[in-house]
């Protein structure tokens, strides 16, 4: 979905009117994940994001992956190849399409002792200032040995 929509195929419910109208951007998208995984290594349709990025940082060979969950630990100093993260790519100009994924790692937990104190500082989180906060953050604020963050 996220490759359709950088191409501008917007979602029309239900899926039979979706597809219906946006049948050359699907066939483009189809096309171009064929070509990526004839591209991509022979285990990699079988890792998850972990073993993607544990690959990665130990075999030089392994010099780009299109789309996986970045986990910013993998950026460490602490590798023997350290990697660097960027925005989803696209299928148009400008590329950089960006991800319908959001939010991952942060919950509630049915343990928690104040909701509604966590409940309203996850809200913060997911705010216009946080969000800008974190944009222009430069390091990863767990780790003081990360470098800048593209």
């Amino acid at each position: 979905m996220s490759l359709c929509a950088s191409a501008e195929a917007h979602w029309i419910p239900p899926l039979e009117n979706f597809l219906s109208s946006n049948g050359d951007v699907l066939s483009e998208t189809v096309e171009l994940m064929r070509e990526a995984v004839s591209l991509s290594h022979p285990k990699s349709l079988a890792w998850n994001a972990i073993d993607v990025h544990e690959a990665m940082t130990a075999d030089p060979d392994l010099g780009y992956c299109a789309a996986a969950f970045g986990y910013a630990t993998y950026g460490e100093n602490d590798r023997p190849y350290r990697l660097s993260f960027a925005s989803f790519p696209g299928l148009r100009s400008p590329h950089e399409a960006g991800t319908m994924i959001g939010g991952a790692g942060v919950g509630l937990s049915a343990a928690c002792v104040d909701r509604d104190l966590t409940t309203a500082f996850l809200g913060y989180l997911a705010s216009e200032p946080a969000q800008s906060l974190l944009r222009r953050t430069t390091v990863n604020p767990h780790s003081p040995h990360v470098g800048p963050i593209p």
